[in-house]
């Protein structure tokens, strides 16, 4: 799932250094136990796999802005809905949600609701 993770950060224009590599699968490993707790799955289905990547990628944003090491980053147009039906792109600006990273970092590190429950299942 690392090289998905790279790929995924590559799409957002960034590209981790090697030192990162430890970071990558910490924060792999975390989505990975955020989001078996919240479904009480024992193992991860495959169709979760790009959800865990999309968190670990939001958390990787927060970790670099929080450090200051997030350089080379254009956060200034997040893409905030987009629609196929004759092609509408909506670009969030700061003044409508705070910063548009911020958004952008919510929007990756929280699974949405409805596949969550998809999959949840009860612990007894």
């Amino acid at each position: 799932m690392k090289e998905k993770l790279i790929v995924r950060l590559g799409e957002l224009g960034i590209t981790p250094s090697a030192e990162d590599d430890l970071a990558l699968d910490a924060l792999l490993l975390g989505a990975k136990r955020r989001l078996l707790a919240e479904t009480g799955q024992k193992t991860l289905p495959q169709a979760l796999e790009a959800t865990v990547v999309d968190m670990a990628a939001g958390e990787y944003l927060f970790f670099r802005r929080n450090t200051g090491r997030l350089e080379g980053f254009d956060a200034g147009q997040v893409v905030r809905q987009i629609s196929q039906g004759d092609t509408s792109v909506t670009y969030e600006t700061a003044g409508e949600s705070g910063s548009p990273l911020d958004g952008l970092i919510a929007r990756l590190s929280t699974p949405p609701p409805e596949l969550v429950v998809k999959w949840r299942r009860i612990q007894w």
